[in-house]
């Protein structure tokens, strides 16, 4: 009798454990900001594998207490997906470019690369104790992987200016088709004037503005809201990402405007990567 209920003890701590690692496996991390949850489709196994590749450079012989200037690239390396990896590589040198005196090359791209960082290995030191390193560093990071959705945050960390910078922008993926995902892929036609008016009346609310209140405190051209291309899809609508400076100031950073499925379920599209999250 004791063995039996001891058999019974053991075997209810395997269900209750067995629904805690269930539970914890249905949240993603998305750029350190917030908990997505996953649905079932975001768990197959039926995604690519790829390998993190990168290089990083820093000035030699520092001496400087503040640290040395340096440049750091982190990316993934899709396994047989060359469109994809393309589409990587070339917005890493859109990004890098403005940062680097000699030119990025899309079919030597980890020669070119790893040229730029020893560009800065040769470099030597020549700051003073009281200026601080020019760094540059740029992550791009796999968020969500599912069986028809990559999305790629492509981070930056930039010293240079009054304060340092932190930006992020994001790629979506459509696996099956080996393109990026546009709006236009997500929408019907001639989405764009009901899709900005249903997103500014969310944004209002999020913001504590009357219907009709001015946006000139906003950094919006012609004080009139607009959306970006910035996005992110997420379980629960389309996440538009605002960085620091592109409609608020440094100090008041970031904006998040998630426009829901259901706000906008009349111009989505049948049949497309956001049908796993919109049932």
């Amino acid at each position: 009798m004791q063995k039996a209920g001891i058999k019974l003890v053991a075997f209810l701590v395997l269900i209750l454990v067995s629904f805690a690692q269930k539970k914890a496996g249905a949240a993603i991390v998305v750029a350190g900001k917030k908990d997505m949850n996953i649905n079932a489709a975001a768990k197959r196994k039926d995604t690519i594998a790829y390998i993190n590749k990168g290089a990083h450079g820093e000035t030699s012989n520092c001496k400087n207490p503040n640290g040395c200037d340096f440049i750091t690239v982190n990316y993934p390396d899709f396994k047989d997906n060359e469109p994809l990896n393309n589409a990587i590589k070339r917005k890493i040198i859109d990004y890098l470019s403005p940062y680097c005196d000699r030119k990025l090359d899309l079919k030597n791209f980890d020669k070119s690369l790893k040229k730029i960082a020893q560009s800065y290995n040769n470099k030597s030191d020549t700051s003073t104790v009281d200026q601080l390193p020019a760094t540059y560093e740029l992550n791009v990071d796999v968020i969500v992987q599912d069986s028809s959705l990559i999305m790629l945050d492509f981070s930056q960390d930039d010293s240079g200016g009054a304060h340092p910078n932190h930006n992020d922008e994001y790629l979506n993926w459509n696996i099956r088709a080996d393109k990026t995902i546009s709006l236009d892929d997500l929408l019907v036609n001639d989405y764009e004037t009901q899709l900005t008016h249903i997103a500014e009346t969310i944004f209002r609310k999020d913001e504590n503005l009357s219907k009709d209140q001015s946006l000139a405190d906003y950094n919006f051209e012609n004080n009139t809201f607009a959306l970006n291309n910035n996005f992110q899809i997420t379980p629960d609508g389309i996440n538009f990402f605002y960085n620091s400076y592109e409609i608020k100031s440094y100090a008041e950073g970031t904006t998040d405007l998630l426009i829901p499925y259901t706000a906008i379920k009349k111009l989505l599209r049948p049949n497309t990567v956001i049908n796993q999250y919109n049932k």
